[in-house]
């Protein structure tokens, strides 16, 4: 299936977010992504679009049925209906960032636009990405990151899977923690909603009480957990990486400019 590549990141992207609501002001590279050939705000490639450009790409894959794209107020869809013209997307946009600069939207509580994949959007990506749900991570919660007893949870199409994550992430180096195994519970969801969008047979969620003893700094010295570090880091790799075909290997690809 031929895809482009702005189109394959936005899809990919919102995959990777669950289907959750994306503020659009976040979308478009600024110069510092472009210059580094990396994304921070969403830890991927660029997407080689300016705001005009986004723009466009969103117009065009919401009159597809690939997203939504929604005035969010009080981090709830409001009923504005979002212009469907990229002059006036873009002319949306830059007034969005100009009453928005320096403040995060969910905070400040003033109106914003977001986008959403769609389950159109989500087979989409399906088919050119070859995904497989047996490896995808869903819901984890609990973690303090600070000394204190408290309960994880982790959701999964199967049971082996979500207790490796669970283990990769009890293994963290930085941040010990006991995982009190016999108080392992199982729940199944039969089906699975896995996000908005994407519906799966089977699913479950595991629960655990752990223990968890605050960060911990490691000395250059210390090869014994610098090696624990780089096997964790690799695990972590390989749960992470749970589809064929993605962004980062897309033929399109841009490329980082150089800064003049």
């Amino acid at each position: 299936m031929d895809i482009t590549y702005p189109e394959l990141w936005l899809l990919e992207l919102g995959c990777k977010s669950d289907a959750s609501w994306l503020p659009v002001v976040w979308l478009d590279d600024t110069q510092r992504v472009q210059e580094s050939g990396y994304n921070e705000q969403w830890n991927c490639p660029p997407n080689g679009l300016t705001v005009r450009g986004m723009a466009r790409l969103l117009v065009d894959m919401q009159n597809r049925g690939l997203i939504e794209i929604w005035q969010v107020v009080n981090d709830e869809p409001s009923g504005v209906v979002v212009p469907k013209d990229c002059g006036e997307l873009h002319a949306w946009l830059i007034d969005e960032r100009r009453r928005l600069r320096g403040m995060i939207p969910w905070i400040s509580r003033v109106p914003f636009h977001c986008v959403r994949v769609t389950a159109a959007g989500i087979a989409r990506w399906e088919k050119y990405a070859h995904p497989d749900w047996s490896r995808y991570r869903g819901d984890f919660e609990g973690r303090l990151e600070a000394p204190g007893e408290t309960v994880w949870t982790q959701s999964a199409m199967t049971e082996a899977f979500a207790r490796e994550v669970l283990e990769v992430y009890g293994d963290d180096v930085f941040f010990p923690s006991t995982m009190h195994w016999e108080t392992l519970q199982t729940t199944v969801h039969e089906p699975w909603d896995v996000f908005p969008g994407k519906r799966l047979p089977r699913g479950v969620t595991l629960t655990v009480n752990v223990t968890e003893y605050g960060p911990r700094s490691i000395s250059c010295d210390d090869c014994e957990l610098n090696a624990k570090n780089q096997d964790q880091y690799r695990r972590f790799c390989n749960i992470c990486d749970w589809y064929e075909r993605g962004v980062r290997n897309h033929p399109d690809r841009p490329l980082p400019t150089k800064r003049h």
